[in-house]
C-alpha cells in the first residue's frame, strides 16, 4: 500500500491541488514520471510496478477529465542510476548489473535524459500531445531489472 500512496495517491492529490492555477495558465500540462516497469513484468519489483501501472490508467483518465484544458502525460522512465538507487537498498552488485541494461542505446539512462523529454511535453512544441505515455528507456524491452 505504502507504494501506491507515494507513486499513485500522491501524483492526484498534487494534479487536484493545482488544477484551479493550471485552469488559468497558458499551455498547462501535467507531465507525470511514470515507470517503464508499469508496462512489462516486473515480479522483482511488483509493488511499485503495478502503483506505476495504476498511475498510467489515472493519467490517460485525468487527461479525458482535464480535456481541451489541460494536458496529461506520463513518461514510463527505463534505468536511470543516481544516487539514490544505494539509499534504496540497491547493492553494489545490481547497480553493476544496472549499468549495462538490456536496451537499444547500451547504456542505463541520465536524469537529463529524462528532464529533456520532460521538458519537451510541458513545453509549446509538446502542445498537440496528451493523454499519451512515452518511452524513455533506451529502446528494447528490457522485463526485469535484477532477474535472470
Amino acid at each position: 500500500m505504502r507504494s501506491y500512496e507515494l507513486n499513485t495517491i500522491s501524483a492526484y492529490r498534487m494534479s487536484m491541488a493545482c488544477l484551479p492555477h493550471l485552469e488559468r495558465a497558458e499551455n498547462a500540462s501535467i507531465t507525470n514520471s511514470g515507470s517503464f516497469s508499469s508496462a512489462v513484468p516486473a515480479y522483482d519489483i511488483l509493488p511499485y510496478a503495478t502503483a506505476k501501472a495504476a498511475l498510467n490508467q489515472m493519467m490517460v483518465s485525468l487527461a479525458h477529465m482535464l480535456n481541451k484544458r489541460v494536458r496529461v502525460n506520463s513518461i514510463l522512465i527505463g534505468t536511470v542510476i543516481t544516487p539514490g538507487y544505494a539509499d534504496a537498498g540497491i547493492t553494489p552488485e545490481m547497480q553493476e548489473r544496472m549499468m549495462h541494461p538490456d536496451n537499444l542505446i547500451g547504456r542505463p539512462g541520465r536524469p537529463q535524459d529524462v528532464a529533456n523529454a520532460m521538458l519537451w511535453l510541458c513545453s509549446p512544441a509538446g502542445g498537440w500531445i496528451s493523454g499519451q505515455t512515452i518511452n524513455v528507456h533506451g529502446g528494447g524491452n528490457v522485463v526485469r531489472l535484477f532477474g535472470h
